[in-house]
Parts: C-alpha cells; sequence; structure tokens
C-alpha cells in the first residue's frame, strides 16, 4: 500500500491536447477517491496559470469552451521541500502547494505526491517533469528523459529502432524547411520515400494534426497542417492494410505488465475526431472505450507477440507509471487470418488518454487498483532518487 494520502492532480496545461487532459483527470479523480486518497485538484490553464481547488470542476462537452471558471478556485504555485525557497520564510517537510501572499499570511497545502494527467507540450514533454524534479516532489509516470524521448517521435524511433524493434521508414523535416522551400521538400520526400504516406507532428499525440498523404497534393496540404502546429514535422511509409492495435503497460524498471490488446473499430484511421468526437462522445464519457474492440479479434498467438513487444518498448524507452503502445501489423487483405508477421511499433503514449483505465479494467485491474499502483510507482522511484541525491551531496 502506498504511504501517500493527499494527491495533488495536475491537469490542463499548455498544450493543444488540453481538452483531453480534462478527460483524463475526471476519471483520475474518480479513481483516487475511490482509493481512498486525498485529492487536490490543480488545474493549468492556457496560458500557463495554475489554480487550486477542493473538488474537480464542472466539466461541458467537447465542441463548447472548457472549463475557465476559476472562482471557487485560487492562484497556486508548488513550494519545494528543500531548503532552497522564493518564499519568505523556509517551509520544512514535504512539497506543498501555496497559495500566494495576500493581506494574510500564504495559505499552504502539503500533499505527498503529484498525480501528472496532463498530454501532449508542455504536461507529457519531460517540461513538467523537470518541474517536479526540481522541487523534489514525487510524481507519477515517466521521468524527464523517457518522456522527452516518448513525446519526440524521430528521437523515439531511434531509441526503438536501438532495441531491434521495427520502425517504418521516415524522415523528418523542419517548419522552417517547408516554408522555405517547399518544392524542395516535396522533391526529398518523394526521392525516399514511396506513396502512400502519413504526415505527423513531430511531439503532439492524440493524432492532432495527423493526415494521410497518398499523393502528392494531399502531401502538401498535409505538410502544411502540420507544419501549423510544430517545428518538426515527420512523414512516414504508411502500411499497406494495416490493422491497428494498442496495448496498455504499466510498472517500473524490469517489473512491468501489459493489457489486453485493444482494436480500433472500423478498421479506418483514427483521427482525433474519431477518437474523441465521434457518436455524441462526451466530456465525461468513455475515451478509451469510443470506437473499440476489447480484446482485439485476432489470433492468441499474435496478441501475445504484441504484448510481449510492448514490455520491450516501454523498458527499452526507460518509462515509469503508465503508458500505452500503438501498433501496426501488416496484412495483404483485411482478414485477421491473413497477418503476416510484420509487427510495428508505431508508437509510445507515456500519458495515455484516461491513462487506459477502461483497458485495464477490461484485462481485470480496477480504476482504483490501477491508482493506487502509479502512486506507489511515484513513492519508490522518489525514493530511489533521493538516495543518488544523497550521494551527489556527500562526495
Amino acid at each position: 500500500m502506498p504511504s501517500a494520502r493527499r494527491i495533488a492532480l495536475i491537469f490542463g496545461s499548455r498544450s493543444v491536447e488540453h481538452g483531453v487532459s480534462v478527460v483524463t483527470a475526471h476519471g483520475v479523480s474518480r479513481a483516487l477517491r475511490a482509493a481512498d486518497f486525498e485529492v487536490l485538484p490543480v488545474f493549468i490553464t492556457q496560458d500557463g496559470a495554475w489554480w487550486l481547488g477542493r473538488e474537480f470542476p464542472d466539466t461541458q462537452p467537447y465542441g463548447h469552451e472548457l472549463f475557465t471558471d476559476v472562482s471557487r478556485y485560487e492562484r497556486a504555485f508548488i513550494q519545494q521541500a528543500t531548503e532552497v525557497t522564493l518564499l519568505p520564510r523556509p517551509v520544512a517537510g514535504g512539497p506543498r502547494l501555496v497559495t500566494p501572499p495576500g493581506a494574510q499570511r500564504p495559505a499552504e497545502f502539503p500533499f505527498d505526491v503529484a498525480f501528472v494527467a496532463t498530454h501532449g507540450t508542455n504536461g507529457e514533454d519531460g517540461t513538467l517533469q523537470g518541474l517536479f524534479e526540481l522541487a523534489a516532489v514525487p510524481y507519477t509516470g515517466s521521468d524527464v528523459p523517457a518522456s522527452a524521448a516518448g513525446m519526440d517521435k524521430t528521437l523515439m524511433k531511434k531509441v526503438f529502432a536501438g532495441a531491434g524493434l521495427p520502425q517504418l521508414k521516415s524522415l523528418t523535416i523542419t517548419r522552417r524547411q517547408w516554408e522555405d522551400d517547399s518544392s524542395g521538400v516535396l522533391e526529398r520526400i518523394q526521392a525516399v520515400l514511396p506513396y502512400p504516406l502519413f504526415v505527423k507532428p513531430n511531439s503532439l499525440g492524440s493524432s492532432k494534426g495527423v493526415n494521410p498523404a497518398p499523393d502528392e497534393d494531399q502531401l502538401f496540404l498535409a505538410l502544411g497542417v502540420a507544419a501549423d502546429v510544430d517545428e518538426r514535422i515527420i512523414i512516414e511509409q504508411a502500411v499497406e492494410n494495416p490493422l491497428e492495435i494498442n496495448v496498455a503497460v504499466m510498472g517500473w524498471g524490469d517489473d512491468v505488465q501489459a493489457s489486453l490488446c485493444e482494436q480500433p473499430k472500423g478498421g479506418d484511421w483514427q483521427d482525433y475526431g474519431r477518437k474523441y468526437l465521434s457518436g455524441g462522445n462526451k466530456l465525461l464519457g468513455s475515451v478509451a472505450g469510443a470506437g473499440r474492440k476489447v480484446p482485439a479479434e485476432i489470433p492468441d498467438t499474435l496478441s501475445d507477440a504484441l504484448r510481449e513487444r510492448a514490455k520491450q518498448a516501454f523498458i527499452a524507452l526507460g518509462c515509469a507509471g503508465a503508458a500505452r503502445v500503438d501498433f501496426l501489423v501488416g496484412s495483404s487483405e483485411s482478414s485477421p487470418e491473413s497477418l503476416d508477421e510484420t509487427i510495428i511499433v508505431n508508437e509510445i503514449n507515456t500519458i495515455p488518454g484516461a491513462l487506459s483505465l477502461e483497458l485495464w479494467q477490461a484485462s481485470g485491474v480496477q480504476p482504483r487498483e490501477v491508482v493506487r499502483h502509479l502512486v506507489e510507482i511515484a513513492e519508490a522511484r522518489h525514493a530511489e532518487r533521493s538516495r543518488s541525491d544523497r550521494r551527489m551531496t556527500a562526495m
């Protein structure tokens, strides 16, 4: 059992995936309370302000403006646990959220672990994790290097290739290259990658800015879309008639477990709208369960191979906590019986949407058990990190 009792639930952030984070945090909040934790919701607005509340805010469906009413919240910041402080007086003990001083002394809210429920840039990419490291705050999920590599698709591919995990052939360009010489970029891409292609922002998730490019006209349009949201763009050779399979992974070090395999329904590529907006899906509805088959309708031998490779990818990147690995399985036809042995690790999500809680539940692990285990991992990893810090101080 974790020793932590009060959890600071961090969600929102300055990211195009801000809304997905609100969905994730809502499910995590319920799971934490079911696991008998006290929850301090900490909402990061899209302009980067931190707000502390007592209850999770009322939320609205996608397509409407998300939570902006902070009338019942207070501005806050993290007070680090070390003696170094910007407050007028040192604070003993562990980390805490502090509301700025007004006419009276600042209000302080000690907590044990920061539960990270943010997605994308400024939340999943190592920046927020770096803040917690500097502040000596235990936090859930992967550390700075794994988070950064998991968000940077080009770097992620290199790590996976080094671990012997098959990758799609790809090319990375910069926004500036595209804007300065679009014709030259098209020629460069077409010289090394045959159609059909996929174009993706290098450092975003939730399929934001991702588009197929079956020909040059679509490639031109897709590159423009990706350039609007990221400074680097990755172009991948597409898999013909792919089967998309996702596997959730949870753990730390070599002690990891994999969920059942899930399969998006319909066989079509899942863009942001299909993932989060289709079927009247509401903000408080299921993310992981929207339009998916669990378990995937694939042979047991393939399922076992995918679950094993998911764990290999998780360990290779040095992940911790909960993640989801997305695969593309090549086939000559749409029927699962014709699947060949091509298993491609498409990408890893170090903080997956809704933390894949429903996928874990279908695999026999209840949401309260998932979040409890993630808190345990955060505490154990922080203790291990503190051992190294003490050794450095003693040198």
